[in-house]
């Protein structure tokens, strides 16, 4: 499906935002935000396997594809500011649906915690709450916080399912080829991602976040266990808990499972249990 590709000027600083359009009658929108230090075409795949009806609009983070850097540290409040900002110069004023990828999943949460009139319903994959929330392993944080370390890892392919878990230990070259270009730069990006993630917790406030929101999460997945998840789903009035036995990069390995499970949330009438 062809996609709108845009420069949306945010705080001063250009944001690269590419909008797939929704068919048919019945269109809603959905705004997707990815994880640590990765493009919006990570998620080429799984937007190919959402469904048709649904407009989906991506971004790359501040300092990472083709965003400016804000080139000063900024908080996860900011990001859900920016998302807020981002869709009024499109004109999207309605409510929208917010799926939040990892650490994308803390800036959703806080989207629907600042700004709850724009958001209809939530999806959060395989995420947490920011600080205070369960820690993955050593290895996966040591490779968050060391660019060149994560290089290194991901010429290893037991390393790279040491990493993320699930189907990355059989499918290590499909990672590599996914994660290429990410980890070839981006460092200014990424640390000022991390350090916003490291000063921020929802975990206080996610009792007040009252949209039906999906929780997905992996048995497997090293870098956010599954007890992040499952805090969650405790604390999220109408959260429900979707697990599966994969890990970190499942969504995004597994797309012709997980966009059409996503879609079924998003589209039904009234949010009910995908196959």
């Amino acid at each position: 499906m062809q996609t709108e590709e845009l420069k949306v000027a945010v705080l001063g600083h250009k944001i690269r935002v590419v909008i797939r359009p929704g068919q048919g009658p019945d269109v809603r929108t959905v705004v997707i935000v990815n994880g640590i230090a990765t493009r919006l075409d990570t998620l080429d795949g799984l937007v190919d396997k959402m469904d048709p009806s649904l407009e989906i609009i991506r971004f790359d983070p501040p300092g990472i594809g083709g965003s400016w850097s804000w080139g000063i540290p900024y908080g996860i409040p900011a990001v859900a500011a920016g998302v807020v900002a981002i869709l009024d110069k499109l004109g999207r004023r309605d409510p929208v649906d917010v799926v939040g990828y990892s650490w994308g999943g803390v800036v959703a949460q806080q989207i629907a915690l600042q700004s709850p009139r724009r958001v209809r319903r939530l999806v959060l994959l395989s995420s947490n709450t920011g600080v205070m929330s369960v820690p993955g392993s050593m290895q996966s944080m040591a490779m968050m916080m060391n660019p060149l370390m994560a290089q290194i890892s991901h010429t290893d392919d037991k390393a790279i399912g040491d990493i993320y878990g699930g189907l990355a230990r059989q499918r290590a070259e499909d990672v590599r080829q996914l994660l290429k270009a990410d980890l070839e730069s981006h460092a200014q990006g990424l640390m000022l991602q991390l350090l916003a993630a490291m000063t921020w917790t929802t975990l206080p406030m996610v009792r007040f976040i009252y949209q039906p929101t999906m929780i997905l999460a992996g048995t497997d997945d090293p870098m956010v266990p599954m007890l992040n998840a499952r805090m969650l789903a405790d604390q999220i009035p109408a959260g429900r808990l979707y697990t599966h036995e994969g890990g970190h990069l499942e969504a995004l390995l597994d797309p012709d499972r997980f966009g059409p499970m996503i879609s079924k949330f998003l589209t039904a009438k009234r949010p009910g249990v995908p196959d």
